[in-house]
């Protein structure tokens, strides 16, 4: 195993060596070892000691003096020269009297000569203290520097040691490497972190081992280095794992090149990959709808940012779209928000599947949807990528064993001038997109400057329209239905109209859509039911086969998916004491379509209570033939716009003709709509249509008017009413 080298103490000799034994002789002699209370107890002895071999070795030998040095000596050594002073002095004149005398001349010693001897002795004295101290001075600092080595030695083979294990266990992976990327060294745990084996590794290229796009980062960075020694740059890029995977390296990269012990660049590194996951996966929760995966509204906004700034550069043209789902929330609060959640999946991979990879598809809220289209040809890409998304959206979402119908409007804001900001586009798109609601459903708008001022005032018709319901500003007309051949009026369609204080008399065509945009329709067409139903029961109760006459009355998609459906007409027909068999309830075909499964629930529980069903505008939907065996109805009203032609080309008349065969094999009445002229009658009463409708036989009428034409005859002259 590749590892850094560690110096290991050398074992302590038990053996006394010769400088031991001098120190320790040293420390004997000078009572360093001593307290001074033991050492002045020592000197004293030493002094009586002297004192004594004076006496018992005096006389003119000349050396009982001398024993009186050995305690001076001692003082010095031990307490200085004040010491050794004190010490003579005390010897001398103590026990210079106790000195026999001379035995040659017979005569005591001369305190002078004691004296004069005793000053030489104890300056010869203080000159071998001193010398003895140097000398103990010398050996004391030697010993004091000798143990300072030895311990810094110590610590030093204890710090490469703690080192060694930090470089052999750590989990970071510490690299050296040349400044051409070659790997000198590397710690153990490359194993654990990239799967490396540590001896064929060393030798071959670190760079080798990088990513592609992450090597001109790499030699950025060893570039910037080597021109500074003991510089260190914080880099992360990625390093291809020993089973192909790719790790993301934290590295702290320093330039030891210049020293010696090391020769190369060191990498501390860390893997982050998890840490990046993790950050990516926050990021992308933070910008992406956790629902549908798409860009969420801030996400969408940074990338409108950014292709604004590139269109300055490089002037190419930009444009939005702005994707409503229609009728979402009558599904969502018809279903529940689990299946309404599973459209919106749904409808974002239509979304995906339909548009270009390179487009940028947002969720922008709720059933809301918004697309940036870059460097397009304003006035045809966008319309194109349109129509293909209506297109896509005209087909059925299949959730859970349903099929669930929901178009899409669409609003498309162009950067014609180059000079809309990002709130201008997306105001814009939503202006156009709720141009195509108002509009009709399922179709696309192309913002334009009038537009603004047309949706404030669809807005004040949203705000007049809730206001009309409580100040009962609406009032039903009736149109009469004529049976053939008979020409007897056998019903009448209840036609809502709007008094409105300022603009009078508003017709359907006006307000029916806001209506709808807004959710007022459900309101709106309750009070229509039991108003209608209310007042003709009134009208036909006493007149003359009145009894026999019927009530129709329309139902938008909205009103279809209100739960309360039923419990409404049920109060509507007990508030009025109408039989239910003499209400019809008019459908079109997209508003089935919209729902088949709801609405073929909802409308056979309606013609349980004996309520009758009318297909109205029947043939210009998108429904399958065959559901007309599924679906409860009674009725088909043909639309006027194949009665408009039928007496004047030939292709109107055989539509007509296959319908009315179509209805007679299940066994439908059928209903002309729009006849307004004497020819067209005669046609469709040729072709055998069993009623019809129109300006030819009347117009709608208000409730007076209708009771005057009942009581008077139940039968119309044509075209005189």
């Amino acid at each position: 195993m590749n590892a850094l080298p560690v110096s290991r103490p050398t074992a302590q000799a038990n053996t006394t060596t010769p400088r031991h034994l001098f120190d320790r002789i040293l420390s004997a002699v000078t009572l360093a070892d001593l307290s001074a209370p033991a050492a002045l107890g020592v000197i004293a002895a030493l002094t009586v000691l002297s004192w004594v071999a004076a006496y018992f070795l005096g006389g003119g030998t000349n050396v009982a003096p001398h024993w009186f040095y050995i305690p001076v000596f001692l003082a010095g050594l031990r307490f200085g020269p004040l010491g050794a002073l004190v010490t003579a002095v005390i010897s001398t004149f103590v026990a210079g009297p106790l000195l026999p005398a001379n035995v040659a001349t017979n005569t005591p010693q001369a305190l002078s000569d004691w004296v004069s001897r005793g000053i030489f002795f104890v300056v010869i004295g203080q000159f071998v203290t001193q010398l003895f101290a140097g000398v103990r001075r010398l050996s004391e600092r030697e010993v004091h520097l000798q143990a300072e080595v030895e311990l810094g030695t110590t610590e030093l083979q204890a710090r490469e040691a703690r080192f060694s294990a930090l470089v052999q266990n750590s989990s970071d992976l510490v690299t050296i490497v040349d400044r051409d990327g070659t790997i000198l060294f590397q710690s153990p745990s490359v194993a654990r972190v990239l799967g490396w084996d540590l001896e064929s590794t060393t030798g071959t290229s670190l760079v080798a081992a990088i990513h592609g796009s992450d090597q001109q980062l790499w030699r950025t960075i060893v570039d910037f280095l080597v021109e500074d020694a003991g510089v260190e740059k914080v880099a992360e890029w990625r390093v291809r794992h020993a089973d192909g995977s790719w790790r993301v390296l934290q590295s702290i990269v320093t330039n030891l090149i210049h020293e010696s012990s090391v020769g190369g660049l060191v990498l501390n590194s860390r893997d982050i990959t998890d840490q990046k996951a993790l950050e990516e996966q926050l990021r992308h929760q933070a910008f992406h709808d956790q629902l549908t995966g798409l860009a969420n509204r801030a996400l969408f906004a940074e990338h409108l940012d950014q292709a604004l700034r590139r269109r300055s550069r490089m002037g190419a043209g930009l444009a939005l779209l702005f994707v409503d789902l229609d009728e979402f929330k009558a599904v969502n609060d018809l279903h529940g928000h689990t299946l309404g959640d599973e459209l919106l999946k749904q409808a974002a991979a239509r979304l995906r599947a339909t548009l270009r990879d390179a487009d940028a598809i947002a969720r922008i809220g709720g059933d809301e949807f918004a697309v940036l289209f870059e460097g397009v040809a304003p006035g045809s890409d966008p319309r194109i990528a349109a129509e293909r998304v209506i297109e896509a959206f005209a087909q059925p979402f299949r959730i859970k064993a349903l099929d669930v119908f929901v178009t899409a409007s669409i609003g498309i804001a162009l950067d014609d001038s180059g000079t809309e900001s990002a709130e201008d586009l997306l105001r814009n798109a939503d202006l156009a997109m709720y141009a195509a609601k108002t509009t009709s459903r399922g179709r696309y708008e192309v913002f334009s400057t009038g537009m603004h001022s047309m949706i404030l005032d669809r807005m004040q018709v949203e705000v007049d329209l809730r206001r009309a319901l409580d100040e009962n500003e609406f009032e039903v007309y009736y149109q009469p239905i004529v049976e053939h051949p008979s020409g007897a009026v056998g019903g009448v369609e209840a036609l809502i109209r709007w008094n409105h204080p300022d603009r009078g008399l508003v017709m359907p065509g006006e307000f029916i859509g806001v209506a709808e945009s807004s959710g007022t329709i459900v309101q709106i067409g309750e009070w229509m039911l039991q108003h209608a139903c209310k007042e003709f029961a009134a009208l036909t109760r006493g007149v003359a086969g009145g009894e026999g006459l019927y009530l129709s009355v329309n139902m938008s998609t909205r009103q279809l998916s209100d739960p309360l459906l039923l419990n409404t007409v049920q109060s509507a027909l007990a508030n009025a004491g109408l039989d239910a068999k003499r209400l019809t309830l008019e459908i079109t075909e997209s508003t089935v379509m919209a729902d088949v499964t709801n609405a073929f629930r909802v409308l056979t529980e309606l013609r349980g209570i004996g309520v009758k069903i009318a297909i109205d505008d029947f043939g210009t939907g998108y429904s399958s033939l065959s559901l007309l065996s599924e679906i409860p109805v009674d009725t088909l009203k043909i639309d006027r716009s194949f009665v408009t032609g039928v007496a004047k080309r030939p292709e109107p008349a055989r539509l007509i003709r296959a319908i009315l065969l179509l209805a007679s094999d299940f066994g439908l009445h059928t209903v002309a709509e729009g006849v307004e002229e004497r020819d067209q009658d005669e046609v469709l009463q040729g072709l055998g249509c069993q009623a019809s409708q129109g300006f030819y036989f009347a117009r709608p009428m208000p409730a007076t008017q209708l009771g005057e034409l009942l009581e008077r005859d139940s039968c119309i002259p044509m075209g005189t009413v």
